[in-house]
């Protein structure tokens, strides 16, 4: 899924965080892996992984990557640009992926063009509003966490209009959602406001960050301590079995904004080899990757089941939906959030920030890459 990079020139460009990048890119393919291990068990190793959990680190994701591109929208024409910034973000996809899915698969495995009301709500994005399974995974249905992310775009400028004064108010009332929703809430695993709370943490952790950037200097073997603990304690949260931690998702949640601030450091060992050209670009196209995946097994499933053994199925669903991913992403989400920012007047320049880290010389514009989604 989505999170959320900007590609758009800003005024002032944060620093690439070529690491976070590369993590959306693993993020994304654990969500292909597990999708793929409920067909065939053969086509992941460990079909009792909770993959759907990385899903919530892109919610967290996306708040940091926003926060960190926007200290704060100050007046309406940064609003309004940041507000198209999202639509181009993540429309272009979200449609190219819904028609494709519809040309791809036969009519009996998909929803029908005949439901008008599912059609809207799909297209418009507030299909995770409805309680009915049938509305909030029609079509394509990894696009019910594009409807969660627009409801989280939609709450970003408030969150950062009076956050340095306000964060203390906004954690806990997130918190407070996050625990009660599932107990008024029906449908609160896609319930829109259920995620606020992870979307908050990133955001406050991408306010750590900028503060404590310029004022900590690691070593590389410090440094590279920190990432293996955090990822080693995101990886055990995530397997840790939910009856033996009530309200383990928020541990999870927690773990998530750990690794993400811990990597936006770029001081360890690991972020080297996550700033890798090639596992870079793959991150960039981890939005296409997450929406396109389930149309391609989908596809895999109505025309080539029983014709493939198990693994060539895997493997050739992973090859195609990797391959469709870099085209549209390269084609398709590049030109047209070019285009569409474009139609917006450029803003004025303004003194930089204060870079988070030295070896800000390789800015480009303000993205976690340098989602993704992600949106979500």
């Amino acid at each position: 899924m989505r999170e959320a990079t900007e590609t758009e020139p800003t005024a002032s460009r944060p620093e690439r965080l070529l690491a976070l990048t590369s993590l959306r890119a693993v993020a994304a393919l654990a969500i292909v892996f597990g999708h793929a291990a409920t067909v065939s068990p053969l086509s992941f190793p460990f079909p009792d992984y909770p993959f759907w959990q990385w899903v919530n680190w892109f919610f967290v994701l996306s708040g940091f990557v926003l926060h960190h591109n926007y200290a704060h929208l100050d007046d309406w024409s940064a609003r309004g640009r940041y507000c198209l910034a999202r639509v181009a973000r993540i429309l272009p996809v979200h449609l190219a992926t819904f028609l494709l899915l519809v040309i791809a698969l036969p009519a009996y495995g998909r929803t029908g063009l005949d439901r008008g009301l599912l059609v809207v709500t799909n297209l418009t994005l507030v299909q995770s509003w409805s309680p009915d399974p049938e509305c909030y995974f029609s079509f394509n249905s990894p696009a019910w966490s594009l409807s969660v992310e627009v409801f989280l775009y939609a709450c970003f400028p408030l969150l950062v209009w009076q956050w340095r004064r306000a964060w203390w108010v906004a954690l806990p009332l997130a918190l407070f959602l996050r625990l009660k929703l599932p107990g008024w809430r029906s449908h609160a695993e896609v319930y829109p406001p259920t995620y606020l709370f992870e979307f908050t943490l990133g955001v406050a952790a991408a306010s750590v960050h900028r503060w404590l950037a310029p004022r900590i200097a690691l070593s590389g073997p410090t440094a590279t301590g920190l990432e293996l603990l955090a990822l080693g304690l995101l990886l055990h949260v995530q397997l840790y079995p939910p009856a033996l931690m009530p309200h383990w998702a928020l541990v999870a949640s927690l773990a998530s904004a750990v690794t993400v601030l811990v990597f936006a450091l770029r001081a360890g060992w690991l972020s080297r080899p996550l700033s890798a050209t090639w596992l870079v670009v793959l991150g960039e196209a981890s939005f296409a990757l997450y929406m396109v995946h389930q149309v391609v097994l989908r596809a895999w499933l109505a025309h080539l089941k029983g014709s493939l053994d198990p693994w060539p199925f895997y493997v050739s669903y992973l090859v195609v939906s990797v391959l469709l991913a870099l085209g549209l992403w390269r084609w398709l989400e590049r030109p047209a959030r070019s285009w569409i920012m474009a139609r917006w007047p450029a803003p004025r320049d303004v003194p930089a920030e204060p870079r988070a880290s030295p070896d800000a010389t390789r800015s480009a514009p303000g993205s976690s890459s340098g989602h993704l989604p992600a949106a979500t």
